[in-house]
């Protein structure tokens, strides 16, 4: 399918892109949602032409053009860290500006009050997606992002669409492994003779490289039918989470040289 290595770092290249093109669709998404949001919130009449209602249509807008910015311009990875400090930020005004609304605003403003209550829940939650956003910068700060040929980027579609649909049962070359990361996808692996591939979800990040550099590290105890929990070392990645046992068999029968 691949041969030789410079074509599978071009083919890395163009799965890194289209990794990278997803995690700023779906931040922008969410910038624009949490924009609209905002401006709904310093629309409130409690609030209206106040200091609070200023900052929240400030917020508001910001996020809107951010996201904006997100959806349809080029993807570089500093991008996935301006969007988590920003989530940050504003998610800290949501809940402290929530919070103090809540206690000034009085028993006429019960109404309102429910309103700034759902708007520090909210706030806590945007917290939590910023927070998870600044690690993401990590995945892709390192690399040369260029956008991919029409022909390279035919065979992401492809290779994705095909490992997606494939069922373990249906195909020996298929494995499962399942990340411990917070909301994580499953990722697929397909093993071919001399390399494998992985890829997460239904194309939101893919993993290629030669049999050599894949490999499973610090494996815990290991019972006949029950996951495995390992390291799954790609390259210079390492994903911690867990096999299910028919599918570590598989990656070990591989990894010794032996037909799946």
């Amino acid at each position: 399918m691949i041969a030789g290595t410079d074509n599978i770092d071009v083919l890395q290249s163009a799965a890194d892109y289209n990794s990278l093109r997803h995690e700023w669709v779906s931040a922008g998404i969410a910038s624009v949602i949490f924009g609209l949001i905002a401006i709904a919130a310093a629309l409130v009449p409690a609030i209206w032409n106040s200091f609070f209602s200023v900052l929240w249509f400030l917020f508001g807008g910001f996020l809107l053009g951010e996201g904006i910015w997100l959806m349809v311009g080029r993807p570089i990875p500093v991008g996935l860290l301006s969007h988590g400090l920003v989530m940050v930020v504003v998610s800290i005004w949501n809940i402290g500006g929530s919070a103090l609304l809540i206690s000034l605003l009085s028993s006429e403003g019960a109404v309102y009050k429910i309103v700034f209550q759902a708007l520090f829940t909210l706030g806590i939650f945007q917290l939590i997606w910023g927070s998870l956003s600044l690690p993401r910068y990590g995945r892709f700060h390192r690399l040369a992002i260029q956008k991919p040929s029409a022909e390279n980027q035919q065979w992401f579609d492809r290779t994705v669409a095909s490992i997606s649909r494939t069922r373990p049962k249906d195909s020996k070359d298929i494995v499962v492994f399942i990340p411990g990361e917070p909301y994580a996808r499953k990722m697929k692996g397909k093993l071919e003779e001399k390399l494998a591939i992985f890829v997460q979800g239904s194309g939101v990040d893919m993993f290629i490289a030669e049999k050599k550099d894949v490999n499973v590290i610090d494996t815990g105890n290991i019972t006949s039918g029950k996951p495995v929990r390992a390291t799954l070392q790609i390259r210079d990645r390492k994903i911690r989470g867990e096999f299910p046992f028919e599918s570590f068999e598989r990656y070990k029968t591989w990894k010794s040289g032996g037909k799946v």
